[in-house]
């Protein structure tokens, strides 16, 4: 689905189901922000010949975590394309395994129980990244331009940034969910350093969050979530 189309940028949201990948083209380049599951590497396939993308210059990650890095191995070689993600997080992806965070409610709390134990053990594993790369502000530059930029969010992860299109667009991963008219993530390794995440980000004041479980939504939907937070956490 094309989110946003304006500046010289495009923005598109695949039709993946487990995790949502964003496709942001500029100048004639085109960079996948996430990968999602193994399963659903044919259909991130099916949405770039959707829009007639055929190459790919880059693959950024959020973080580290199965659901976002599970094909980022796949569509490089396939795309004969770079990884990169935040320093933090280059020992998990050069060798294809990550730990759940720590659950903050009912759910959260469920899937790190099983995820100990067999079959979901493998939840924590993906086909690993040697050759992937640290990702920074001016790599994100050198793909998408002076008006695209690599945020540090950490909290649900100490490695997840966002990617910020145009001062308009925010590619948040984790850092927030979009489920049942609930924002905060089931997961965080560090609930104090995500709080503060969220306030930086409504200070961007964007037209768009973008996260990668949920529909994207606007800014006042954002302060409205952060002041719930604030009130009841």
């Amino acid at each position: 689905m094309l989110i946003y189309d304006k500046n010289e940028y495009r923005v598109i949201r695949t039709n993946t189901l487990r995790c949502s990948c964003y496709i942001v083209s500029y100048n004639e380049k085109n960079v996948l922000i996430d990968t999602s599951v193994k399963a659903e590497s044919k259909a991130i396939v099916k949405s770039l010949k959707k829009y007639k993308i055929d190459k790919l210059e880059a693959i950024f990650l959020t973080h580290s975590h199965t659901d976002h890095a599970g094909n980022a191995r796949y569509l490089s070689d396939s795309y004969n394309c770079s990884v990169f993600i935040y320093e933090k997080g280059l020992n998990n992806i050069k060798n294809g395994i990550c730990s759940i965070p720590n659950g903050v409610n009912f759910l959260g709390k469920a899937i790190c129980f099983l995820s100990n134990r067999s079959p979901f053990n493998n939840f924590t594993e993906f086909d690993a990244c040697e050759k992937a790369e640290a990702l920074t502000d001016d790599t994100v530059k050198s793909y998408l331009g002076t008006d695209a930029k690599l945020a540090y969010t950490p909290g649900h992860t100490q490695d997840s940034v966002s990617i910020i299109i145009d001062s308009k667009i925010v590619i948040m991963g984790d850092c927030a969910v979009n489920f049942f008219g609930n924002k905060y993530p089931p997961f965080a390794d560090d609930e104090k350093l995500l709080k503060n995440t969220w306030g930086e980000l409504i200070k961007i004041n964007a037209e768009l969050y973008c996260p990668s479980h949920g529909k994207p939504f606007g800014y006042s939907e954002f302060k409205k979530a952060n002041e719930r937070l604030i009130k009841y956490k």
